[in-house]
């Protein structure tokens, strides 16, 4: 029995949200009607944990007779000899163990009806994940025998053979709990003004809490890009996540969360960086995860649940003694507040609004409020309407608030009016705050430009659209554009937009990613744009014929197929813009990224380390140390794994 780790086992998270966007009625400007739009934000968790692989060589040594009708029934126990439940069925959570054979060599089955044939031997390999009961949360793991019992026919005469168990630990596991949280209100430009406001950033954030006895190893979310599944009034609206940070960590431009280990009866936190065109409202916000069947589905899952989700208010810092510096989340909990914290502790927040006043004038106000012996909220009328910005806030016993725990925000009425708001987040309070107010930086600000959605266009079919924008300094921005394809124009109008006119001819098939500029001589705004020229599609499969004969040469492959082996289609490969000849999936030691290990990844290794191979030329993915390069650790391993010698790491 050979201990792996690092078999991929992922959880798919799908987050589905509804957004609400007021819309002007252009016959009476101050009146409007509310248009929805449905956003789908699919994303992978994984992370590593413990699995078995169980292997068996049956050797046929007649020359002349078969092995007719072989059956090998793996069986498992506990450490007293008591049969335990292994299942095939990802749906028995009965089971404590999940099994599926892993691979077959010179058999094509094990279920009574396999052949060995003469003089030949058959190697059959098993994938065991054991599910999160089998533990028990013993440090030390628990003890099981894994067994089987051969059965074979020679001339239509059954024989039977036992073959001795052999033992594995169980070591204990992670459960994870996820929460979500979106806030209600964002902002981009306000479909009821001529000018067109900025966008402002906002955060898509998860706590991942670890509830089990063990470590969550290696744990990872990466997110695909928001895709909108319904629209049903064709608003030009675009969705766009720009970056992450986990941990407090400074924010990247990568979809990715990586959170590390996280160790028991602890959680990571992450927020994923959001933008939206258009300014809206948030309405709903559902979560939802499914498991991959081929490694335990529900069985061997180590997520407690469905991902729960919350509206937020603020990410906010908890800075009581003994806290972390890491954000926390101020959520809606009911018809209250509940702050969620990076500490991994859940606390209730009184709402004291009510009880609360903001009196004073010109640019020094005073927070009158209940003292209160926990975590407190106040959220009241800003006299300034979003005219100044906070510069500070200081209690009345000297302690000065943070920025993340005092803001300002806007909502709209029943009447499409902003409602502007101050909002304080503090605990232990005293009785009263100092609130100072300041003007916003009169300084150069640069261009706005409007949302410039992707576009899709075939082969001579005339492509025109206009992109708009303006000028906080009241400038007028001068546009530019690049790289156009060729026969394309782009005319800059000289009063804030600007004419994008192309027909592509019959051979321009293609992707096309244009940067468009707005700038005030000064500063500069960027948006970028893909614009994608389907061509002829002869075959009528669903896939350009430019795209077939770029990847595969010929037109022989449909969009049903799965040229590379990685489980999504052809078509898939086409719609998505990745590539249909390598799998996505990648196996550490799979230097040539043909699928498996073989002796000649380590030739291939072995050949880049010493310069005949060009770096290029080997899939970097394939690195088992984590150093990002191929070197001899990869070769060893490749060696190893050849030997049977190496024991592997699975992740969930």
């Amino acid at each position: 029995m050979k201990k792996m780790s690092g078999l991929k086992r992922s959880g798919l998270l799908c987050l589905l949200v509804i957004y609400n966007i007021l819309l002007p009625v252009y016959s009476h400007a101050e009146d409007g009607i509310c248009a929805r739009v449905k956003i789908e934000i699919r994303q992978e968790m994984t992370l590593e944990r413990q699995a078995f692989e169980a292997h068996m060589r049956i050797n046929n040594g007649l020359t002349n007779i078969t092995l007719d009708g072989v059956g090998v029934d793996v069986t498992f126990s506990d450490e007293n000899g008591n049969s335990v439940i292994a299942s095939s069925d990802p749906d028995d959570t009965h089971a404590l163990f999940f099994i599926r054979t892993d691979s077959m060599e010179n058999i094509e089955a094990v279920d009574g009806t396999g052949t060995v044939h003469p003089d030949s031997s058959a190697d059959i390999r098993w994938l065991i994940i054991p599910a999160p009961g089998a533990s028990d949360g013993l440090e030390q793991g628990t003890l099981y025998y894994v067994g089987a019992t051969l059965t074979y026919f020679i001339n239509r005469e059954e024989h039977t053979t036992e073959v001795s168990p052999d033992y594995i630990f169980v070591k204990p596991m992670p459960e994870i709990t996820l929460d979500y949280f979106l806030p209600e209100d964002v902002y981009g430009d306000d479909a009821f003004t001529n000018e067109i406001e900025p966008i402002v950033p906002f955060p898509l954030g998860v706590r991942v809490t670890n509830n089990g006895s063990g470590t969550a190893k290696n744990l990872k979310i990466e997110s695909a890009q928001p895709e909108i599944v319904e629209n049903e009034q064709g608003l030009l609206i675009g969705f766009e996540i720009e970056g992450s940070e986990v941990n407090g960590e400074t924010a990247t431009p990568s979809l990715l969360a990586d959170f590390g280990d996280i160790a028991p009866n602890t959680c990571g936190t992450a927020s994923w960086i959001m933008t939206c065109s258009l300014s809206g409202k948030f309405v709903e916000f559902t979560a939802d995860i499914s498991h991959s069947d081929e490694l335990g589905g529900e069985i061997t899952s180590l997520i407690d649940g469905t991902p729960r989700t919350h509206f937020l208010v603020k990410d906010v810092l908890t800075d009581l003694p003994g806290r972390d510096s890491v954000k926390d989340f101020l959520a809606k909990y009911g018809q209250g507040y509940k702050v969620y914290e990076s500490d991994n502790v859940d606390i209730e927040v009184t709402d004291q609004s009510a009880a609360s006043t903001l009196t004073g004038s010109g640019t020094t106000y005073t927070l009158s409020t209940p003292v209160n012996f926990g975590f407190m909220y106040v959220k009241l009328s800003d006299p300034h309407r979003g005219r100044k910005i906070i510069r500070e806030v200081t209690r009345s016993d000297g302690k000065t608030i943070r920025p993340e725990n005092a803001w300002l925000s806007k909502t709209r009425d029943e009447n499409n009016n902003w409602l502007y708001f101050i909002s304080l987040f503090d605990a232990d309070t005293t009785d009263s705050y100092t609130v100072i107010f300041d003007d916003p930086s009169a300084g150069p600000q640069p261009p706005v430009l409007q949302f410039i959605p992707d576009r899709t266009r075939d082969e001579e079919q005339q492509l025109g659209f206009i992109v708009e924008a303006s000028d906080p300094n009241g400038t007028i921005p001068e546009f530019s554009a690049s790289p156009l394809p060729v026969g394309a124009k782009f005319t800059d109008k000289g009063d804030g937009t600007a004419a994008f006119d192309w027909t592509p001819a019959m051979g321009q098939a293609g992707v096309y990613p244009i940067s468009f500029t707005a700038s005030d001589g000064e500063l500069k705004a960027i948006r970028s744009a893909v614009i994608t020229i389907t061509g002829s599609d002869s075959d009528s499969d669903g896939m350009a014929d430019y795209w077939e004969m770029k990847y595969f040469g010929s037109l022989d492959q449909d969009g049903t197929g799965d040229a590379d082996g990685d489980g999504f289609s052809n078509l898939d490969e086409y719609l998505n813009r990745t590539d249909p000849i390598f799998s996505d999936e990648v196996i550490p030691g799979d230097i040539s990224h043909d699928g498996h290990i073989s002796l000649q990844d380590a030739i291939l290794g072995l050949r880049t380390i010493s310069g005949i191979t060009p770096v290029t030329s080997v899939h970097k993915s394939a690195d088992v140390n984590g150093d990002s390069k191929i070197g001899m650790e990869e070769v060893i391993y490749a060696l190893q794994t050849v030997c049977g010698f190496c024991n592997e790491i699975v992740s969930e």
